[in-house]
């Protein structure tokens, strides 16, 4: 048999190493190529860095086989949500219903603490499977999440960001260096992943980005943003589902930061 368990300052060390062999699994797809995760020392200072962080593990013979985080987010018109996040559940233990645990216990726990009933996820597009994993989604919370958008990915080139800045102004550049670093083939060489966040305030400035420096921006299907990269031929990288428990007309802000 095997429990779930939350997160507390006595267990954190000890899950902290477990979940980042457990996140080796995973490899999530961006464009034509895929990338993987690390999270460091502090797996869970990523998702600290957020939010404020409820984070479960499902844990069998005293080994992590599943885990998943709830983020509680503002809304930028207005409430609040929890933000569905870091879902896995170790390959050989599929299938069996984990992930929906999962589910009904952050909701629960939620409502129950904080009355939020409305949450939100994103689940990464896969050229070989499209679709699939949003499928899951709305399946592991019983239907409760539906497709609400489509979020693409654009990587800019520091020339690139100088060119754009001006559509750009409201944007700080953020970096998750040491909490998580994305592997993937375009920063194989060692070329630094930067994010635009509109919601953060940062002191990064243009001038200490390395030459070879990859900024990274999110933004909704068909904006004004999404339009103008790609009839400048700059296509995304890639795209996620974004799936909520409430209505479209406050589809959640998600940052590239975030996901």
């Amino acid at each position: 048999m095997y429990k779930i368990i939350k997160v507390t300052s006595k267990n954190r060390s000890e899950l902290s190493s477990q979940l980042s062999n457990l996140k080796k699994q995973i490899v999530y797809p961006l464009g034509k190529s895929t990338f993987t995760i690390e999270h460091g020392n502090d797996y869970f200072a990523y998702y600290e860095n957020m939010g404020k962080m409820h984070y479960w593990c499902v844990v069998k013979n005293g080994e992590v086989i599943g885990s998943a985080c709830g983020i509680v987010k503002s809304l930028e018109l207005g409430g609040r949500a929890w933000y569905l996040c870091d879902l896995k559940v170790d390959k050989n233990y599929r299938g069996q219903g984990i992930a929906r645990k999962l589910f009904r216990k952050i909701y629960l726990y939620m409502f129950i603490r904080y009355r939020i009933f409305r949450v939100y996820a994103i689940s990464m597009n896969d050229p070989l499977n499209e679709g699939e994993g949003c499928k899951k989604l709305i399946y592991i919370s019983n239907n409760f999440l539906k497709e609400k958008g489509n979020l693409e990915f654009f990587l800019l080139t520091k020339e690139q960001y100088v060119f754009y800045k001006q559509y750009l102004d409201e944007y700080s550049l953020t970096h998750t260096r040491g909490i998580k670093d994305i592997v993937f083939d375009r920063s194989s060489s060692g070329a630094e992943i930067y994010h635009l966040n509109r919601q953060k305030l940062s002191n990064i400035t243009f001038e200490e980005l390395p030459n070879d420096a990859y900024i990274t921006i999110s933004t909704y299907s068909k904006s004004e943003l999404s339009k103008l990269f790609i009839h400048d031929g700059i296509l995304p990288e890639g795209s996620a589902k974004v799936l909520t428990s409430y209505s479209a007309k406050n589809r959640p802000y998600i940052a590239t930061d975030q996901v």
